[in-house]
This record gives C-alpha cells, structure tokens and sequence, in this order.
C-alpha cells in the first residue's frame, strides 16, 4: 500500500479528496509511515542511477516533437523494465555468456571432458578452456567445487577475477561470489597465486587462502565440511558482516536487500539456514538485530530499524 501511495501522489493532478484519503492512510498506524518513509528514500537512492545516465545530456541532444510521446514513453518504460531486470540480477549478461551457468537459486552439477566433476554454487558462471598442455577454467561470477581427474601432463588451472590456482588431482572449491576470494581445499593439494608476482600459497586438506584489497592471506586452517556446506544446501554463517549476508541472499535469488542504513553492513549474525528458505534468513535479522522489512512488490525488499 505504501508503494501504491508513493505513486499515486506523483500525480500533480491527484483529486484533494485523494490527498485526504492518503493523510487518513498515514495516520491511522505508525507502521504506515515507516513504510511510507521507507519507499520514498528507497526511490530517491534509485534516482542517482537515473541522474547519473542524463548526466551527459543525451536526452537533449535532439528534440522530440510533440507527435512522439507514444514512440518514447514506450523507450522509457522499456529502459525501466530491462533497467530492473539488471538491478535485480547483475549476473544475467554473464551467464549468459558463460559455458556453464547457474541461476541464482539453482545448482548445477557439470562433468567435464577428463570426467573431472564440477558442482556450480547458484549464480555461478565458467568458461572452459582445454588443450592438449593444460586444463583451465575461468570462473567469471560465484562459486563452484572441483573433483579433478588427475593427469600429470595436464595440469588444472582454476583462474578467478584475482587468483590462480593450479593443481594435479585433488578436490578443492573457489568463491568469487562475494567482496573477496576464497579457495579451500577439501582433498589433495594445491597452489593458489594472487596478481602480484611474489603471492604464492601452497594449500593442503581443511586449509584456505582468501584474497582481499590488502593481499593474498594464508594458509588458514579451517572445517572444510563447514566452509564448503553450501554444496549440501546450507548457509552458515559465524559473526558474517551482514553486508555478505545480504550477498549471499541475492545468489540465491532472493530480491535485492536495501538497507537505509549503510552502517548496518558491518552488523555480525550467525546461524545456520537452508539455502531453499532465504526468508528465515531475514526473520533471523529482525530477531537477532532487531532489524525491520519492508516489502516493495517486485522489485526489493528495504530493511531498516
């Protein structure tokens, strides 16, 4: 309701009996204006996008005569669906253009040409790239576990936005699904290289490597069973930044989260949820930080105090 009376009130022409029904509306539960509060600086974060793409003046490099509002009010309301569409799932180009791809919510379970095994974590996407020296695969977006077949003369090289790592045959996972890096290795071993040319770290069973804006970090020894419990459906987060939270949410699918509150990113929550029931993860906020939602009808959901 309070999205429908954000709307209805762009109307300069908007009847005063509506204006009297809307005042009512407000008044009559607290809650009504929270919502009402929400949405309205939920769209005034959604402008800056706007002013920033007619800040170069395109749309005043010609005049459009009087007979073509039909042609573009079409064009706007066309920009505004696919400009949605790309808010709610930045990954959709890259997936498409992938090899292999999952979408957000989904798993895929792939078997390459050397039966190496695969599983691509929801909104993954990977290019292939297999020659008679080496097996290299790019992850472009997400996360996937590897069960590589081993080959001595062909080594298996996983490349990540800022990683590299190389191994014989060994069972390991890379995440790029997030702000940082990660690569664990559950069986065998492997080397993982960040882009400088002295970042090298050798990693063995229950071991991590994570790349962030200081560097490459480890070997850090972690429950492998723990780390990689996405690949049985859960999420488990130990004092996570609720910012990753939220980007965990969005892999699977779920509308964007936003959060008035920019500062509430570095809030910790922990607990264990099902990767199918993302709303318990929400519900889990609004306990646990007692945080509240607002639901803005197919397009996101706002989280706020």
């Amino acid at each position: 309701m309070a999205t429908r009376w954000y709307v209805r009130l762009q109307n300069p022409q908007l009847p005063a009996s509506e204006r009297l029904d809307f005042r009512r509306w407000l008044d009559s539960d607290p809650a009504n204006a929270e919502a009402f509060q929400a949405v309205e600086q939920l769209w005034q974060k959604l402008g800056e996008p706007a002013r920033q793409l007619a800040g170069d003046g395109w749309h005043r490099r010609r005049p459009v005569q009087r007979q073509r509002w039909p042609a573009l009010a079409a064009a706007c309301v066309l920009g505004l669906a696919v400009g949605t569409l790309f808010w709610r799932d930045p990954g959709l180009l890259q997936r498409y253009a992938a090899d292999h791809a999952s979408a957000p919510g989904t798993q895929q379970q792939l078997t390459l040409a050397d039966g190496s095994q695969v599983l691509l974590d929801a909104d993954s996407a990977l290019d292939l790239h297999f020659s008679d020296g080496e097996r290299r695969v790019t992850l472009l977006r997400g996360r996937a576990w590897f069960d590589v077949s081993h080959d001595a003369n062909r080594p298996f090289v996983v490349e990540s936005p800022g990683l590299r790592t190389r191994v014989l045959g060994t069972a390991f996972a890379v995440d790029a699904s997030g702000q940082g890096e990660r690569v664990t290795v559950s069986r065998g071993r492997v080397e993982v290289r960040g882009n400088a040319a002295d970042s090298l770290v050798t990693l063995i069973p229950n071991q991590q490597a994570s790349l962030d804006g200081s560097g490459l970090h480890g070997p850090e020894t972690v429950n492998s069973e723990r780390a990689l419990a996405w690949q049985r459906g859960l999420l488990i987060f130990d004092r996570t930044r609720l910012g990753e939270v939220l980007d965990s949410l969005r892999h699977l699918g779920h509308p964007p989260v936003v959060l008035l509150d920019d500062s509430l990113r570095n809030q910790r929550i922990s607990g264990t949820f099902r990767t199918s029931d993302p709303q318990a993860v929400l519900s889990a906020l609004s306990i646990e930080l007692g945080l509240k939602t607002t639901q803005i009808p197919g397009l996101a959901v706002v989280l706020h105090r």
